[in-house]
């Protein structure tokens, strides 16, 4: 028995070691193992809630900004403002307009309710119309936002009408004509269950317990605003006191931003992510349960514990069992002993040949000691296979042994190293060859005094190959980027390449045009002329149809022209100065003739506010006007066409102007809207056959407006009528001329304005308005005499009376003859203006004693001028004396009569058609047929204007152009104006003549109206620059108004503080510029002191300075006649002129 002591201990002690050994390698391994998985996880489940909270607080955002955004629509819509207003006002038809245009809102837009309410907050109309109690609707701290025109936007309330929990923007609606005040509120009230709600709830992956959450500080609370998903009812009654540190959304609340732990409103511990919604009171919380979170984690532990506590529980029961059969005889002790280690390994035979990772054993040399299947199963050999082989030379890659030798060395000598106690990513080689990605968790087990290595290896090659996967897509993408720079660059330089066969496509093109246009501008020129002289009724008509035909032709080549340009992309818009009022009343006088043959009202009128002085391409701007007007006038057969112009979006160098076009005429049906801008296409068959045209001209102004920054759109009722809109963007003039006309004629004269139709009256008083005219209006004959004798009894008559000749019961003609006949009224002096102007009414209108017969539409300023030479006629001639009926003709024709006009075209039939068209204008013309014989015609007379043809024989158009403007050839003493004259319509043509010094550009076959605007915009506005009227004396300027202050002030809308700078500037400004100017008479130098002339009348007619501006204007035309000696002797008025006014203007300086 002693002698068995010895071996007894021996066997205790070693079979304790190798126990211990495995167990602790074994814990080691599996504690490792969980510590990884636990971080991973973690940080997966924190950048998931990271992401859903940033993706819906981003959202939220922006959510709120559209709503004030949807809301802002209404408050900046003048056109919506006015409607309000007519509603208001009792208006007819202005309600139903609302409703409709609240209800298409509200439907578009998916909101619960639309509101408008009035100044005083309550409601007016309910969209969707439905009973509601009398509930206040705004409250009364938004009050004060609306009042200073701020849209508001009202975070979560529980209705008190049905209880339910909603949201609202409210918008102010301003009163334009009130100064800006509050004129009603627009109110969108948003349900949240129908987008807010749902939104916030969704989670992106499925999971048990994961919500979100939104809250907003409601005093010492965090009041959440959102339905929970563990607590029904919750939004708005649930609360967190802001002490409740612990709580998530209770941090955010208090500005924590990223990922928390916590208890959430359960008490339940919870991981969130947290973050405020920007730009708003609201807080976001993305929360789940750390319970949830740590069951995956919580399982990998058990089955660690499990195998750990099965080892330890197999290494017990062995050692228990040896310790029990040792004290037995040594034969039975070592049977017993061996059956026991056996049952021991055994069973944990069977805890690792389970397990789905590997588990590997290396002794002490680095030969492999365990491999359990699951080995066998990722890297492909078998555990006998493997036995006693070096584990490094099995299942390392070549190319790693070198790095990896000196670290395992290290690890037999001291059991350390990098990799152990971690989980590593390493590449394996598999039996059959085949490199697999695997990570490996590494423990040192140190057994009978050497290092033995245990290791846990999991196959991560599925996982590997999906992010290899990802990586390849995103190389992918850049070689696709790549790839994409190269073909661009590939194509940019084809775009070179091809550019010398598109110019010489784009010659072709223009030498085609060219060819095409100069026969039909021969056609239509001398059929113009045919029509003009003496012929027989048949031969007239034939004459129509040639020129009806011809006309149609060359409508069909500039529609076709114009598409094909577009479509490929060679149409570029021009940039250029232009009034808007000059040419919106040039088109409709172009369409006057028209619109009286069909007995329709045409009226023009232009928002009176808006600017129009502008900076585009007046050209494209007429083309689609002209084309809409022309199309409301055809399919118009009575009422009336009005063409309004109003400004959208303004900035202080640009603006959106929207166009309307509304007439009266057959409408459109509903179902064929969508094809009016398609190109080569109308309503239907039957419309081509009995109005005409090719279809091209709305799918042609489409295409242009969008060129121009805008759109182009349609409303209509069949039967009822057609609204055809677009708008455009343009810049403002950055030196804009004065936009009034001289008020001082007419300015305080009082005028009543007869007429049946309410636009016509709004456009007439609008006019009066801006000129300063004391005025009234009257919509009937009967009206107008009652008001006529009212005047005449309280002492202050009316001077003149603008009256229409088509009116109910009572016409123009017969109003005049009734104002004549009164002896009480025989003094007024009578303007007729109608729209139906026929053969016989002037000379009728002039015995019934009519002063003025204007046809419509009557431009601004020929209405200005009319009244005022009415005006000066009656102080001139005394009322008994009869004076010439005033027309429009007789306005401008003693003017023209005094031009003298130079045309250079080799052509013989454009040479008659264009003197033909001029003669028929009224102005007379020269011709010469090249440019040679225009220089020298030049050299030998001086002319007020030259039309150029470009391509002549001898020397073309731009050679004389460039031999006009050489310094080196004094044609002129002064800038003569030169149109180019061409049949070319390509890209680029009008840059080079402009270029070439040409001043303007007209296209050939000739269109009067563009050659008399043309003529109207470049002809001097005085009869001559040698004319020098006599000099005024210092009685004279003293006779004149020294200082128009009113004026002044109205023209910079009361703005004290620019007023002020204004003034302050052109004081400063003058005694420079008069300086200036003695230098340049001194100096002899008439060009400098027309120059310095032409600046100080300028700026003192934009002051208000009557008396000086007239001074300079005279000393200005002295300076352009070349005649010093007259500047001189008239510079000591000017500064007699700016003595008497500079005390007048300091006046204004605080």
């Amino acid at each position: 028995m002693n002698s068995r002591a010895p071996v007894w201990r021996q066997r205790k002690a070693l079979f304790s070691v190798l126990f211990v050994s495995l167990a602790a390698a074994l814990l080691w391994a599996a504690a490792a193992y969980f510590r990884g998985f636990e971080q991973t996880h973690r940080r997966e489940v924190e950048s998931q809630l990271t992401a859903v909270v940033d993706l819906k607080a981003a959202e939220l955002a922006r959510w709120r900004q559209e709503r004030i955004g949807d809301a802002s629509l209404f408050a900046a819509n003048p056109v919506f403002s006015r409607l309000v207003r007519a509603c208001f006002a009792g208006e007819a038809g202005s309600e139903d307009v609302l409703r409709v245009w609240l209800g298409r809102f509200q439907a578009a837009y998916a909101y619960d309710a639309v509101l408008l309410l009035d100044s005083g907050f309550r409601k007016r109309i309910v969209i969707p119309d439905r009973p509601e109690r009398a509930i206040s609707f705004v409250s009364p701290a938004s009050e004060a936002q609306l009042r200073a025109g701020e849209v508001v936007l009202e975070d979560f309330y529980q209705s008190d009408g049905d209880g339910k929990i909603y949201l609202k923007v409210l918008a102010p609606v301003l009163d334009g004509d009130a100064g800006s005040s509050l004129l009603a509120v627009v109110g969108l009230r948003i349900d949240p269950n129908v987008f807010l709600y749902p939104f916030i709830a969704r989670w992106p992956t499925p999971s048990l317990t994961a919500e979100t959450l939104l809250v907003r500080r409601d005093g010492t609370d965090a009041l959440y605003l959102n339905e929970l998903r563990f607590r029904r009812g919750s939004a708005l009654s649930l609360r967190m006191p802001l002490a409740r540190t612990d709580v998530p959304i209770v941090k955010a609340a208090l500005g924590a931003r990223g990922v928390v732990d916590g208890t959430d409103y359960r008490g339940v511990p919870v991981i969130a992510a947290v973050r405020p919604v920007e730009g708003s009171p609201w807080f976001l919380a993305a929360r789940v349960d750390a319970a949830e979170v740590l069951a995956p984690v919580r399982e990998r532990a058990w089955l660690a514990a499990v195998v750990a506590g099965a080892l330890l529980l197999a290494g017990a029961a062995g050692i228990g069992f040896v310790l029990r059969t040792l004290s037995a005889r040594a034969d039975t002790e070592r049977v017993r002993a061996a059956g026991a280690l056996d049952e021991s390994q055994a069973r944990l035979h069977a805890i690792t040949e389970s397990a789905q990772d590997a588990i590997l054993m290396m002794d002490g040399s680095g030969n492999v000691s365990y491999w359990n299947p699951a080995a066998e199963r990722i890297l492909g050999y078998t555990a006998e296979e493997v036995k006693g082989r070096n584990l490094h030379d099995l299942i390392a890659p070549q190319r790693f042994h070198a790095a990896h030798l000196p670290a395992y060395r290290e690890f037999l000598r001291t059991g350390q190293g990098a990799a152990v106690g971690q989980t590593r990513e390493l590449t394996a080689l598999r039996r059959d060859g085949r490199e697999i990605a695997v990570a490996l968790s590494l423990s040192g087990v140190r057994i009978e005094g050497a290092w033995h290595a245990v290791g846990i290896l999991r196959d991560i090659t599925d996982r590997k190959n999906t992010e290899e996967v990802l990586q390849r897509a995103l190389e992918e993408k850049a070689e696709t980027n790549e790839r994409l720079e190269a073909a661009s660059a590939l194509a940019h330089h084809m775009a070179h390449e091809a550019e010398a066969a598109s110019l010489a496509k784009s010659q072709f093109l223009a030498n085609m045009s060219h060819e095409i246009r100069t026969p039909m501008n021969g056609v239509l020129g001398m059929t113009g002329l045919l029509l003009d002289s003496n012929l027989t009724d048949e031969q007239r008509r034939f004459a129509v149809v040639v020129r009806a035909s011809a006309e149609s032709l060359l409508a069909v080549i500039n529609d076709i022209l114009d598409f094909s340009k577009i479509e490929a992309g060679k149409l570029e818009l021009a940039e250029v100065d232009f009034d808007l009022r000059t040419l919106l009343e040039d088109v409709a006088e172009m369409h006057a003739v028209r619109a009286q043959d069909k007995g329709l009202e045409l009226v023009c009128r232009i928002d009176p506010g808006m600017p129009t002085f502008l900076r585009g391409d007046p050209g494209r701007l007429r083309q689609m006007l002209v084309n809409l007007i022309g199309n409301a006038i055809k399919f118009t057969p009575k009422g009336e066409v009005v063409v309004e112009a109003a400004a959208g979006n303004e900035t202080a160098s640009s603006l959106d102007v929207r166009f309307e076009v509304r007439d009266t005429g057959i409408g459109i049906p509903e179902g064929k809207l969508g094809l009016l801008f398609n190109a080569f296409q109308q309503v239907d068959a039957s419309t081509t056959r009995q109005y005409g045209g090719t279809g091209l001209g709305l799918a042609i102004c489409r295409r242009l407006a969008r060129l121009m920054g805008g759109e182009i759109g349609v409303t209509s009722v069949e039967g009822e009528g057609s609204t055809f809109w677009f708008s455009v963007f343009l810049r403002k003039q950055e030196h804009s001329r004065g936009e009034g006309i001289e008020m001082a004629d007419v300015k305080g004269v009082r005028i009543l304005a007869v007429d049946d139709n309410a636009t016509n009256r709004l456009v007439i008083s609008e006019q009066l308005s801006s000129w300063g005219v004391r005025h009234e209006e009257a919509e009937s004959a009967a009206q107008a005499l009652r008001m006529l004798h009212a005047a005449v009894t309280s002492g202050d008559p009316f001077r003149i009376v603008i009256t229409d000749m088509q009116m109910p019961v009572t016409d123009g003609e017969s109003l005049g003859r009734a104002v004549k006949e009164d002896p009480l009224l025989e003094g007024t002096l009578l303007v007729m203006m109608t729209s139906l102007g026929l053969r016989g009414d002037a000379r009728r209108l002039e015995q019934i004693g009519f002063s003025a017969y204007l046809t419509k539409p009557v431009k601004q300023s020929q209405l200005h001028d009319c009244l005022a030479t009415v005006l000066g006629r009656s102080r001139k001639k005394g009322r008994t004396e009869a004076a010439d009926l005033l027309t429009r003709h007789s306005l401008s024709e003693s003017r023209r009569r005094s031009f003298r006009i130079l045309l250079a075209e080799d052509n013989a039939t454009n040479q008659q058609v264009a003197l033909g068209v001029l003669e028929k204008l009224g102005y007379r013309a020269e011709a010469v047929a090249n440019g040679l014989e225009a220089v020298e015609a030049l050299r030998a007379a001086p002319y007020d204007l030259v039309f150029m043809d470009v391509q002549m024989p001898v020397m073309d158009g731009f050679e004389a152009t460039r031999t006009i403007r050489s310094d080196a050839v004094r044609l002129q003493k002064r800038r003569v104006p030169i149109i180019a004259m061409t049949a070319h319509a390509m890209k680029g043509d009008r840059e080079r003549c402009l270029q070439e010094g040409m001043d303007d550009y007209v296209s050939k076959p000739i269109v009067p109206a563009e050659l008399a605007a043309a003529l109207e915009k470049w002809l001097p506005t005085e009869e001559g620059p040698t004319l020098l009227p006599p000099s005024p004396s210092v009685a004279t300027v003293e006779a004149l108004p020294v200082f128009d202050r009113v004026g002044f002030e109205t023209r910079l809308m009361g703005d004290a503080d620019l007023i002020e700078e204004i003034t302050r500037g052109f004081l400063e400004d003058v005694p420079t510029k008069l300086a200036a100017l003695a230098e340049a008479v001194r100096q002899g130098d008439p060009a400098e002191a027309s120059r310095q002339a032409h600046s100080l009348k300028g700026s003192s007619a934009n002051v208000g300075a009557v008396a000086m501006s007239a001074v300079a204007g005279v000393l200005e035309a002295a300076a352009s006649a070349g005649r010093i000696e007259a500047v001189a002797a008239l510079a000591p008025d000017l500064e007699a002129a700016f003595a008497v006014l500079e005390p007048r203007m300091k006046e204004l300086l605080r």
